[in-house]
């Protein structure tokens, strides 16, 4: 089910029931190695990046996912 979900005061995006239990899941986290996630919430990482919900951070060995405040 697609829910509105409040990124900021002001802005709200869509999001399914998925995203919004990997949000509740992570957004304690300071950084979220890529390695660490299985392969579906791979896939629900890189959409939440598109809609800026989460960052991405690359080094030179690994990908991080972190939460935007």
């Amino acid at each position: 089910m697609l829910r509105w979900y409040n990124l900021t005061p002001k802005v709200r995006i869509y999001i399914d029931d998925n995203d919004l239990e990997f949000i509740n899941k992570y957004k304690h986290f300071k950084k979220i190695s890529k390695q660490s996630l299985a392969p579906e919430e791979v896939d629900i990482a890189d959409k939440l990046v598109q809609k800026s919900v989460f960052g991405r951070y690359k080094t030179e060995s690994e990908t991080f996912y972190l939460f935007n405040r």
